[in-house]
Order: structure tokens, then C-alpha cells, then sequence
């Protein structure tokens, strides 16, 4: 229910409450404009039609705004509505503008399910490659801006210059769907990371290859196995799990967090869950395997969870780092946890495993191989070809020592 009436503090102040409901009334000479009473309040109000709907828009209560400012306030509202732009398009379009990088990234990862160390990645990226452009709008960030950033973080790193890229890129391509009109228009039109492609300014990053050679490899497992056993310093457990990921072909953290409800000695397979690639991943267990497994259960009596625990026993083993320079020292082989995998790799390529049970070895998606698609999941096709690998890394080794 609405009056018309010429709204002034006189009127606003002699306006009375309503006991239940609300009343609104509108101004005469300012079409639109407009004071809404309820039980509790008064409040400055936009009611029109536009486009065969009401638009109803609070301006702001009373006394908060005084009769005159509120007019002033609505004129501006009522004349961006002219133009076809609706209040609640203009404070959300206001909004939208003010958000920086670091909010939209805050926003952008909130959304995503994450492991812990691309987390880690991605906050160690925006603290220190991208700390400039944090505070700034996302509309601020302009083309160039983004090249000399490129330029400047490529002179300590080409690696980490290019995730800063991929990363920002990544938030940008989010804010575009995120950040909206109701009209679905979207706040950023083009993602500018795209300057990056246009120019080929991409730096060519050369993967990373090494691995421990067959002829390098007696000397590596020397080495390793003539480290003390010293379960104080957890020499032990790290040897194991150093030796784990060579017989299988693991990714550092996949190995690290593997627990005893994974494993299954009795029908001798592993199950890897929280897998890169998010698809569960189920192994068999060769006899070197599962003597090593073995060695772990039995030096496990307080039947700690992980397999490979760290040496307060309060979680799984975090860092190899000590383990790994005393045995390059030894050895005079320069490796990391994931030049296991790469020689594990190279090994079975050497024996003419085949191509489909080195994917799934590997844990390795199909995207578009047809053929694979008819190829039936059994862990039991893969045992002799674990069986294979790990047979030929012990001849390499030149050692009697295999575990039982």
C-alpha cells in the first residue's frame, strides 16, 4: 500500500509507525523515489518499474541519511535505471572491481579440492612471485604488466616464471566465470595471461631427465645398504622406502603416506588412493616387495599406521634429504626421490614390458586410446611384470641380498 506524498524531514519526522506491515510512500516530483515504514524503521527507497518489473532498491535508513542527501542519492540511482543499469548491477559491479588478486585467489582455491603440497605450491607462488600484484584489482593488472613480471622472475627461474604464469592465468580464467552481472555478463572480458601466448613468451623449460643409470646402480645400492642401521636417525625406515619407490615406480608423497590398511600381505597388492590423477591405484607385490614389507611389519610393534613412518612415530616420514646426500656422498650418485621413478621407468621399458601394463604400472590415464578402453583392470596381469622389474633391478644390483 503506497501514498503519494512530497518527501521532507517534516514528513519523514510526523510519519508514524505502523503497528504490523509497512507503508510506503512516494514522492510526487521525483518519480521512483521513495520511504518504506515498517514497525521498527524508516528507510529511503527506490520503487519503480522498469522493463514491466518493480525495481525496489534501499537507499539507506533514516536518520542515517537525511531527507535532502537521500533525494540527492536517489536522482543518481534513478538516472543510472534511465540508462538501463540497475542499482543491484552497479553495487555489484562496484564490488567486483575493488576484488585484487589475492582475494580471487583466496576465492579461486576455496572452490578446489587440492592436495596439501600443490596448496603449499600455490601460496609459496602468490607470496613471493606474485606478491606485487596481490594488493592490486584484478582490472589494474594490465598486459604489460604481466610480460615485465614474466621477464624479471625469468632471470632467477624459468620453472617457477612460468607457474607464476599458469597460476595467474588459472584465476583469471575463475574470475571470469565468478565475477558477474546479473545479466551474466562477466566483470573480465579477457584473461590478459593471454599476452603470454600471443608473444610465445612462454621460456622453454627443459624437463628434467636424470635418472641412476644401470652401470651407476650397484654402486647406489652399495652405498644405501652400507648406511647404519640406525633406527634413531630412521635410516632404516628411510632406506626401505628409498628402495620402495624403486621397485615401484611411486611418486615421493604416494609412498610416504602409504598405511598398513592399504596393504594387503595376504593376497600380496598395495592400494595407492590419493593418487595425482584422483583414480585409485591398485599393485601387486613382488617377492622382493613383500620381504620388504614384511621387514617393516615386524619392526612395527606398536602397529603404528604408516608403513613408512617418521622417527617420533607421530606420523609418516617426511623429509629423505639426510639419507639422500649421505648416500650421493658415498656413491658419488647425485639423485632425488623422483629419479627413482624415472630409473624404475627406464628399466621396465628396457625389458619390453608392454606398453599398456606400463601405464597402468605407472598409473598413467589413456585420454585417447581406444584400444586401452578393452583393456580389463586385473592387478593379477600386472604381478609377472612386477615380478620382471624387480628381479632385474636385484641382477643389476649383482647381490644375493634379496629380501625374504
Amino acid at each position: 500500500m503506497s501514498e503519494k506524498l512530497k518527501i521532507t524531514k517534516r514528513l519523514v519526522d510526523a510519519l508514524p509507525l505502523p503497528d504490523t506491515g509497512q507503508k510506503i510512500y512516494q514522492d510526487p516530483e521525483l518519480r521512483g523515489f521513495a520511504i518504506r515504514v515498517t514497525p521498527t524503521m524508516k528507510t529511503f527507497i527506490i520503487n519503480r518499474k522498469f522493463n514491466g518489473k518493480t525495481v525496489r532498491h534501499k537507499i539507506a535508513t533514516y536518520p542515517d541519511l537525511t531527507a535532502e542527501m537521500a533525494r540527492d542519492e536517489a536522482q543518481k540511482i534513478l538516472g543510472d535505471l534511465s540508462r538501463g543499469i540497475l542499482p543491484k548491477d552497479k553495487l555489484l559491479k562496484q564490488a567486483n572491481e575493488e576484488t585484487t588478486l589475492e582475494k580471487a585467489f583466496n576465492d579461486y582455491i576455496r572452490g578446489k579440492q587440492l592436495k596439501p603440497k600443490t596448496l603449499k605450491d600455490y601460496h609459496d607462488v602468490m607470496r613471493l612471485q606474485l606478491a606485487s600484484f596481490s594488493k592490486k584489482k584484478l582490472i589494474e593488472i594490465k598486459r604489460n604488466d604481466i610480460l615485465e613480471l614474466h621477464k624479471k622472475l625469468s632471470l632467477r627461474s624459468f620453472a617457477r616464471a612460468n607457474l607464476a604464469m599458469r597460476l595467474l592465468k588459472a584465476i583469471y580464467n575463475y574470475s571470469r566465470e565468478r565475477y558477474r552481472l546479473s545479466d551474466d555478463t562477466p566483470l573480465i572480458i579477457e584473461n590478459p595471461v593471454g599476452i603470454m601466448d600471443a608473444t610465445k613468451a612462454w621460456n622453454r623449460v627443459k624437463r628434467r631427465t636424470r635418472m641412476i643409470s644401470i652401470q651407476e646402480l650397484p654402486d647406489w645400492y652399495r652405498a644405501l645398504s652400507s648406511l647404519e642401521d640406525e633406527v634413531r636417525n630412521n635410516h632404516d625406515v628411510t632406506s626401505d622406502f628409498l628402495l620402495f619407490v624403486l621397485f615401484t615406480g611411486l611418486r615421493r608423497t604416494e609412498a610416504m603416506t602409504l598405511d598398513w590398511e592399504q596393504v594387503d600381505l595376504r593376497r600380496k597388492v598395495f592400494t595407492i588412493i590419493d593418487t595425482k590423477n584422483h583414480l585409485e591405484h591398485v599393485l601387486p607385490l613382488s617377492d622382493y616387495l613383500m620381504g620388504l614389507l614384511k621387514r617393516r611389519k615386524s619392526n612395527n610393534p606398536t602397529n603404528f599406521p604408516y608403513v613408512f613412518p617418521d622417527i617420533t612415530k607421530t606420523t609418516h616420514l617426511k623429509e629423505p634429504k639426510s639419507v639422500i646426500k649421505k648416500v650421493s656422498d658415498k656413491s658419488g650418485i647425485k639423485f632425488s626421490t623422483h629419479d627413482l621413478r624415472r630409473t624404475f621407468i627406464t628399466i621396465a621399458e628396457s625389458l619390453d614390458i608392454s606398453r599398456y601394463a606400463l601405464k597402468r604400472l605407472l598409473n598413467h590415464k589413456e585420454n585417447n586410446d581406444v584400444t586401452s578402453g578393452y583393456i580389463i583392470d586385473d592387478v593379477e596381469r600386472l604381478r609377472l611384470p612386477m615380478e620382471k622389474i624387480s628381479s632385474e633391478f636385484v641382477k643389476i644390483f649383482d647381490t644375493k641380498s634379496v629380501v625374504t
